[in-house]
């Protein structure tokens, strides 16, 4: 009885913390767009996206970083094969933060929400083609679902005008970004020996020059047209 009562203590242990780290990835996902979209309010800060992008992954890194050395979290050696993947998985965590902030200059939160949900079902499809993860017609249902509710509560916000549409080019980007990154993440933690704090702080502290040098040229860029 006691073994039994020990093994139960654990299972109800390791049940709560699925929903655990879904409840802290929803709040940390949605502080994140309100307040990316705030920063794109502000007449001062929106020609700066990358540069906040840049401090928001710095401030990811050294909290990670601090943490692991309390003790808080666990970072595991990292192998060149590691590091090949972090060095594409960084770039593309650039290209989703950037195309975020473009697409919230153009379009309200609950528009680009529209675009996001999107990724529900086309991760499943993704995962099923690269990974062989088979879901039932239910769960594909309730993907759907989602992208219906989503559409249902921004229809008043949906627009079509020219600054709009620029909007949607660039959530759709953040999609395709978003949705490859996911996958990928996926596909190496299936085969990698490295923990998800030690993804998220390798692939942020990556991105850092990777955005340094997207700034420089933006800024060059900007500079040389007329």
């Amino acid at each position: 009885p006691r073994l039994s009562a020990m093994a139960w203590v654990r299972s109800a242990k390791l049940d709560l913390r699925l929903p655990l780290a879904f409840s802290l990835l929803c709040f940390a996902s949605v502080s994140m767009t309100l307040g990316n979209k705030w920063l794109m309010t502000r007449p001062a800060l929106r020609p700066h996206a990358e540069l906040i992008v840049i401090v928001q992954n710095s401030l990811a890194v050294c909290v990670t970083g601090g943490l692991a050395l309390l003790g808080a979290v666990r970072v595991k050696p990292v192998s060149r094969r590691q590091m090949v993947y972090f060095s594409w998985d960084a770039a593309v965590l650039a290209v989703q933060a950037w195309t975020s902030f473009r697409a919230l200059e153009h379009l309200s939160v609950s528009a680009s929400t529209i675009c996001r949900v999107l990724a529900v079902p086309t991760v499943a499809w993704l995962e099923r083609a690269a990974l062989g993860t088979r879901l039932s017609a239910a769960r594909h249902a309730c993907g759907w679902v989602v992208v219906l509710g989503a559409s249902v509560y921004a229809r008043d916000d949906l627009v079509y005008d020219g600054s709009a549409a620029s909007g949607y080019v660039w959530a759709l980007a953040n999609l395709v970004a978003f949705c490859s990154n996911s996958v990928i993440d996926k596909l190496f933690m299936s085969h990698a020996d490295q923990t998800a704090a030690g993804m998220a702080m390798i692939t942020q502290l990556l991105s850092v020059p990777l955005l340094l040098a997207q700034l420089v040229l933006l800024s060059h860029g900007s500079r040389a047209t007329p």
